[in-house]
């Protein structure tokens, strides 16, 4: 009984190991062709592929977060005293990113304008909009 057990087991594990080395052997022959051609079909940048769509709408969001610097003694720093510099921040703002004028050539090249909008995103943000800050002109100095 035992004796069978392991017979019947011994040819199922050689028919698994006969069929995964067959497997192996076509997909070594016939697998880097098939990659080929569906990295060929959706890297290129046409209507209709997956790459075209996510480069047209990228699917993250951009986020951009800026610090400043708010000079507190503005007048004694224009006398020649050290500046007293206080940092604030982050304001952080959302970056949409739309493609327009879009135009394809016979050359397969294509040309685009992509204009960049930026949205104050108040929840992320640690002060509004509005705050007023003074700043130290480096270009007047």
């Amino acid at each position: 009984m035992i004796k069978n057990r392991v017979r019947c087991a011994s040819i199922v594990l050689g028919v698994l190991g006969v069929g995964c080395i067959v497997a192996g052997v076509l997909l070594i022959v016939i697998g880097d062709s098939v990659v080929d051609k569906i990295i060929e079909k959706e890297c290129q940048l046409r209507e209709g592929t997956l790459l075209y769509k996510n480069w047209l709408s990228p699917p993250i969001t951009i986020y951009m977060s800026v610090y400043v610097f708010d000079l507190k003694n503005p007048v004694e720093f224009l006398n020649g005293a050290k500046p007293l510099l206080i940092e604030y921040g982050p304001f952080v703002y959302k970056e949409q990113r739309t493609k327009t004028n879009l135009r394809t050539y016979e050359n397969d090249t294509l040309s685009y304008q992509e204009p960049r909008q930026y949205i104050f995103d108040r929840s992320q943000s640690t002060y509004d909009e509005t705050f007023k800050f003074t700043t130290i002109n480096v270009i007047y100095m």
